[in-house]
């Protein structure tokens, strides 16, 4: 994995201006790059073929959004100033894929945007087959529907000793509700029907995507989250993120979801899911 490169656009002036920021050494993670500029608002995606994206219109407006809920005021983002540098940065990036994280200053200079871009790392054709293993911990979001880096200093305990092997940590509120991931969305089975947290989480970009094919597929959804008390009795589990898609959970803890493979439901949504990038792919 190659390191973080960042840049700042200002857009304060009659102009816009981007610049290529250095640090030594560079980050070597979203997470890092993070911890190097003001805090604020953020959201994560990547890019396809390059040049495309899923979405990005929805990326704004969460910025905005998550800056509305931690601050109480109305921000407005310079979309097209954004897009000119996303195309500027992801020219000079010149390594494939890219995974992007835009980061909303709202402690220093509020309004200045960071743009962090990285390869893209993607769970490999074995965890899509077998599934993965989770964990879970008792954290919780300060502003559960805000996307703030202050939470990634909250997580980032519990990512650096996750045990060898476990691809996600999965927060439980202090009623034992599994709500979501920390750089992801939950959902479970039951009796072939969807359970998947809402009030209490961040409306994922992806999430909404797979809603809306579960919705298309005629699938029931339940917008409640489930029990810890009922891993024993949930048949599948799956997690969404942009860089995940949807990626099958094969255990969490010590216990085997199911029948420790992939289910019915999530292999049709999956199938469904790639079908609907296709049809959503924009250029910036």
């Amino acid at each position: 994995m190659t390191a973080i490169t960042l840049w700042q656009l200002d857009s304060s002036g009659e102009s816009s201006r981007l610049e290529k920021m250095s640090f030594e050494p560079a980050p070597a993670s979203l997470d890092e790059s993070s911890a190097c500029i003001p805090g604020g608002a953020y959201t994560t995606f990547r890019t396809y073929n390059r040049r495309a994206v899923i979405r990005l219109e929805d990326h704004f407006g969460r910025l905005e959004e998550s800056a509305r809920l931690k601050t109480a005021k109305t921000v407005l983002l310079d979309r097209p100033s954004i897009r000119q540098a996303l195309r500027r940065v992801i020219a000079d990036f010149n390594n494939g894929e890219a995974r992007i994280r835009l980061t909303l200053d709202l402690e220093a200079q509020p309004g200045t945007i960071y743009i962090a871009i990285t390869d893209l790392q993607t769970p490999t054709p074995q965890e899509y087959t077998n599934g993965v293993q989770t964990v879970t911990a008792a954290i919780h979001r300060h502003h559960p529907k805000a996307k703030l880096t202050d939470f990634l200093a909250d997580v980032g305990c519990y990512r650096k000793a996750l045990p060898a092997g476990v691809n996600e940590v999965l927060l439980e509120d202090e009623r034992g509700r599994l709500l979501e991931g920390a750089s992801s969305n939950f959902f479970a089975v039951k009796a072939g029907e969807i359970y998947t947290a809402d009030a209490e989480v961040l409306s994922g970009i992806t999430r909404r995507l797979v809603l809306s094919e579960a919705q298309q597929q005629g699938l029931v959804v339940h917008f409640e989250p489930v029990f810890t008390r009922e891993l024993r009795v949930i048949e599948e589990a799956f997690l969404t993120s942009a860089s995940r898609s949807i990626l099958p959970v094969r255990q969490i803890n010590h216990i085997i979801i199911g029948n420790g493979v992939p289910g019915a439901v999530t292999r049709q949504l999956s199938q469904g899911f790639e079908n609907r990038i296709r049809d959503e792919l924009e250029q910036i």
